[in-house]
């Protein structure tokens, strides 16, 4: 029965041509949404995210051991880690005073932040899109039953009404797991980036606030 009814929303036989474009629309919606979900959810929670308390606190004790080029040496071997990027970018600079410091670190947020937040906009243009598709759909396929019913029993009017309903039941349930996901999945990758924008200033704070209160060696 489901399978049929998937069918009837694809089949232009059935629903028509724009009616079909619509809905084939809208997977491909649901498709680019899923995918720059997926997408963004690699970049920000595996990739750029990390026990930041854990990492200021190793770092910490290599500086106060006076061992700077072990610091940055840890922090090069996480190169996709945002907060360890921007502790490298600081700590590589000990040697060439506090404003060499603030400044290099000032340059990594700008260089680590914005590539991780790349792409989340789409997410709103996608559910503007999928919820004007449904509204077409759904529009489309009310006319269709309309239509339906114009047609005396025996002529078809049950194929036609199913295959009207199978089309909007289609555009709506389509159109709602794209709004929903592409909403919902700006809202909560919003947050963890917001997440990592504050360890990235703990960072570069931590990090000032060690350099100025001791004089390590340059790093090597």
């Amino acid at each position: 029965m489901i399978t049929d009814s998937i069918r009837a929303a694809f089949a232009t036989e059935a629903q028509g041509t724009w009616s079909v474009i619509i809905n084939v629309a809208l997977v491909v919606t649901f498709a680019l949404a899923l995918a720059v979900t997926i997408d963004r959810l690699l970049a920000i929670r595996f990739r750029a995210r990390t026990d930041t308390d854990s990492f200021l606190a190793q770092v910490q004790k290599l500086v106060l051991s006076g061992e700077v080029s072990r610091a940055v040496a840890m922090c090069a071997a996480a190169p996709t880690i945002a907060v360890a990027q921007v502790a490298r970018a600081g700590l590589s600079q000990a040697s060439a005073g506090p404003d060499a410091v603030r400044t290099a670190l000032a340059q990594a947020v700008t260089d680590v932040l914005p590539p991780l937040g790349r792409r989340l906009s789409w997410l709103n243009g996608i559910a503007r899109v999928a919820a004007l598709l449904t509204f077409a759909g759904t529009s489309l396929a009310a006319w269709h039953m309309l239509e339906a019913m114009k047609q005396p029993v025996d002529g078809g009017r049950g194929d036609a009404l199913s295959a009207a309903i199978a089309g909007a039941s289609a555009a709506g349930l389509l159109g709602v797991v794209t709004v929903v996901l592409s909403l919902g999945a700006k809202v909560a990758l919003t947050q963890l980036l917001v997440q990592i924008s504050r360890d990235v200033e703990t960072t570069g704070a931590k990090v000032m606030a060690l350099l100025a209160s001791h004089s390590p060696q340059a790093p090597s």
